[in-house]
C-alpha cells in the first residue's frame, strides 16, 4: 500500500507549510543522501562493526541500517521484522548455507571484510513512511549491490564502495506505511532474491 500515491516529500510538505505547493509544480523527492550516516568508524571497538567475519561459505546477515538513526520502539521492532525476511531470504536462495545473524546493532563487516557472503538492508523511515532496500556483498572488501525491496526508489548507483553508506546513492519516490512493511517484505521475497542472484 503506497502513501495516497504522492512521493513521501510531498506529504511532508502538506503536512508542514501553510502554503500548498502550485498545482503545476511538484515539490522534489526525499534524497535518502540527506539522511545519510557517515561511513563506518575506523575504530574497531565501534558498536556497529560485526565480532564475527562469518566463515568461508557461509552467510552474515546483519542487522539492517536505520536511517535516521533512532531509539523508537515501533522502528527497532520493525527493524527486527526486516532482519528476519533477510533470514528467510538468505535461507530460501542459498539453502544449506551456514548463516551467522548478528545482533543489533552490527551491520557491517570489519575494515578486512568478511569471510562470509553478507546480506542487509536500509531501512528508510521518516513521518510513518518506511522504504526498505536490501544489500548484498561478496566476501572480502567487495563493493555492495543494493536491490529495492519496499516502497519506489530511484538508484543513483546499484552498487557501493566497501563500507561506504549505501543510503546515498537513494532517492525515495514513494513511501510504503512502516505498519504495512512486513507484508510487503513478504509477498516481494521473491524480487528480492532474484536481485540478489
Amino acid at each position: 500500500m503506497r502513501t495516497a500515491g504522492l512521493p513521501l516529500l510531498s506529504l511532508l510538505a502538506l503536512g508542514c507549510s501553510s502554503t500548498p505547493p502550485p498545482r503545476d509544480e511538484a515539490p522534489p523527492p526525499e534524497r535518502a543522501s540527506e539522511l545519510a550516516e557517515e561511513p563506518p568508524a575506523r575504530n574497531e571497538d565501534a558498536p556497529e562493526i560485526s565480532r564475527s567475519a562469518g566463515e568461508k561459505g557461509g552467510i552474515v546477515v546483519f542487522w539492517p541500517r536505520v536511517i535516521p538513526r533512532t531509539d523508537e520502539a515501533a522502528i527497532r521492532a520493525l527493524a527486527g521484522q526486516v532482519q528476519q525476511e533477510l533470514v528467510a531470504v538468505a535461507k530460501e536462495a542459498f539453502p544449506g548455507k551456514k548463516l551467522d545473524v548478528r545482533p543489533e546493532p552490527e551491520r557491517v563487516c570489519a575494515r578486512e571484510g568478511c569471510d562470509g557472503l553478507t546480506l542487509g538492508a536500509v531501512l528508510l523511515h521518516r513521518n510513518g513512511g518506511c522504504t526498505v532496500l536490501g544489500l548484498v556483498a561478496d566476501p572480502g572488501t567487495s563493493p555492495t549491490r543494493i536491490a529495492p525491496w519496499s516502497g519506489v526508489v530511484e538508484l543513483k548507483k546499484r552498487e557501493v564502495e566497501f563500507r561506504a553508506p549505501p543510503e546515498s546513492e537513494v532517492v525515495v519516490r514513494d513511501a510504503v506505511p512502516c505498519d504495512k512493511i512486513a507484508a510487503t517484505l513478504a509477498e516481494r521475497r521473491a524480487e528480492l532474491i532474484a536481485a540478489l542472484k
